[in-house]
């Protein structure tokens, strides 16, 4: 990374812009030359190397933006200002990228990817019908790795499907509890409070966060907002969801409501930047990054607004699913990252929050069967088995048996994809197969979270 003077991009965030220039101060001069990366490796009996230097910094932090879509960030070029936290972080001199792609469209299977850097049809913790297959023990997750380099491990997440249940929290030394969503600003009192029990003050601290106010059910938008009208919550939403991906709204009806649940969206990925900024602000000022700090943001899945005809995520691996914001930023700087100008995999996040090193990483994802909207649509949308591979700006989908190709610098809306006759890679084939024993029934927790979050009835 290349440091530079802080450019402040809203007015209404000083204090992070002040915030971050002061931290620009740290670990100035010459850069040290960019090490070989190590990483990732494939197929039985490869032996992956990862680097465990000793040069890691006292504080890393890890934040996944749930539902955060790379076309409704600022950052990303988009009109409204959603994102002026990530953009101080730009403009501070952070590595950036808007063409991350999820190795899937949920919530289970992306965490579980970023927590161990491997694909879905590696760790094949995804969805069965309306079952989870977790994460299963043998896999060794970011908070074991620093778990085993000395380590404190906080993971406080809004959404509660990274849980015990889920096998997502393995090596997490406090992990928040409970069915219910949290909100943005209670994943920073909570995480407030872990800081002022700690009885090890002296160990280096690993942070796992997620925020989910851009995830349905959304906020309603209060008055005051300069760039948008205030909004309330959509009375029969879920009827009006299914009327929409059924066609039976009239054109001027789905167009409002379209723009009315895009404005409860925008407003949700706004409050997501804002606590994600309200939590670096907190660990600063518990001197947490005197001893230099790592931060690295991504986001498990985007989400539909009417593209395709469709909402929600989940059920297909279009790019406003898949293409999500990758943001690293690390103090003192250990070398420039750059990232690839066509679309490389989110997973990489891995390598750049446990080395600080990008490592690419094969852009491939998966998607599984919905049934609750197989069952809500007829048989339209969720039936489908999809898989997608991203090689450059070539990008190839799998569906029920058949290849398209599109290419996303000329189709950037994928509405022109071609039939072509290739076949699926062999890495998808095993997922296809794994079955969940019948012996292994979804626990009842993880159920309950299925039918909170709109995925089971």
């Amino acid at each position: 990374m290349r440091d530079r003077d802080v450019q402040p991009f809203f007015e209404d965030y000083p204090e992070i812009t002040v915030l971050l220039a002061a931290l620009l101060a740290m670990g100035c001069g010459s850069e040290p030359e960019a090490e070989p990366a190590t990483g990732p490796c494939w197929g039985p009996g490869c032996v992956e190397t990862v680097s465990e230097s000793p040069e890691n910094p006292s504080l890393v932090v890890f934040a996944v933006m749930d539902t955060v879509r790379a076309a409704s960030l600022s950052m990303c070029g988009y009109g409204r200002p959603t994102s002026p936290f990530l953009q101080s972080m730009v403009d501070a001199g952070a590595a950036w990228s808007c063409r991350a792609q999820t190795p899937s469209s949920w919530t289970v299977p992306s965490h579980a990817s970023f927590f161990t850097g491997k694909n879905v049809f590696e760790h094949n913790s995804h969805r069965r019908g309306e079952s989870i297959l977790p994460l299963a023990s043998e896999w060794e997750t970011l908070a074991e790795r620093f778990s085993g380099r000395g380590y404190d491990t906080v993971c406080i997440s809004a959404n509660s499907f990274v849980s015990e249940g889920s096998g997502l929290t393995q090596g997490c030394d406090f992990i928040r509890k409970g069915l219910r969503k949290l909100r943005g600003d209670e994943v920073v009192s909570q995480l407030g409070e872990v800081l002022e029990g700690r009885t090890h003050t002296d160990r280096p601290l690993f942070v796992f966060l997620n925020f989910y106010e851009a995830h349905t059910p959304w906020q309603p938008v209060p008055a005051g907002v300069e760039w948008l009208e205030s909004r309330e919550l959509l009375e029969n939403d879920t009827a009006k969801r299914w009327d929409f991906v059924l066609g039976k709204m009239g054109d001027r009806e789905a167009q409002e409501y379209i723009e009315h649940i895009g404005d409860l969206y925008d407003y949700g990925v706004f409050l997501e930047d804002r606590y994600l900024g309200e939590a670096f602000e907190l660990l600063n000022e518990r001197g947490l990054m005197a001893g230099g700090v790592r931060f690295v943001v991504t986001s498990d899945h985007g989400e539909l607004l009417g593209e395709h005809g469709l909402l929600n995520h989940g059920k297909t691996l279009h790019e406003p699913i898949t293409r999500v914001p990758l943001v690293y930023w690390e103090k003192p700087t250990r070398g420039e990252v750059h990232f690839p100008e066509s679309p490389f995999s989110a997973i990489s996040s891995y390598y750049l929050v446990l080395e600080g090193r990008y490592v690419p990483v094969p852009a491939m994802a998966v998607d599984l069967p919905f049934p609750y909207w197989a069952k809500h649509t007829g048989g339209k949308v969720g039936n489908e088995t999809w898989f997608a591979r991203w090689e450059g700006s070539r990008k190839t989908i799998w569906k029920d048996g058949q290849a398209q190709r599109i290419d996303l610098d000329a189709d950037p809306d994928e509405s022109d994809a071609r039939l072509v006759d290739t076949p699926l890679p062999v890495e998808f084939q095993g997922i296809v197969s794994v079955e969940k024993p019948e012996s292994e029934p979804t626990p009842p927790e993880m159920l309950e979270m299925l039918k909170a979050l709109g995925y089971a009835e």
